[in-house]
C-alpha cells in the first residue's frame, strides 16, 4: 500500500506531495518522493531500515529491525 503525504515546500512554501512505496518483503531499502506542485521542487531519497536505537532509562540499545 502506497502512502501519501503532504509538507510545505522548502523553495515556495506550496504544497508538496510526498509519496512512500510499500517495501518488498526482504528489502530494506524504501523509496521515498516528493514534488511541489507550484515551483516543481523534486526531492527522492532512499530510506535504509536496518538497527534502530530505543532509549531505556537512559541508557540506549539497539536492536535489530527485520
Amino acid at each position: 500500500m502506497i502512502r501519501y503525504l503532504a509538507r510545505s515546500c522548502p523553495r515556495c512554501n506550496g504544497y508538496v506531495s510526498i509519496t512512500l512505496r510499500e517495501p518488498g518483503r526482504n528489502i530494506r531499502a524504501q523509496a521515498v518522493n516528493g514534488h511541489c506542485s507550484r515551483c516543481t521542487f523534486r526531492m527522492a531519497w532512499i530510506v535504509i531500515r536496518g538497527k534502530t536505537s530505543r532509549i531505556n532509562n537512559g541508557a540506549i540499545s539497539f536492536e535489530r529491525v527485520i
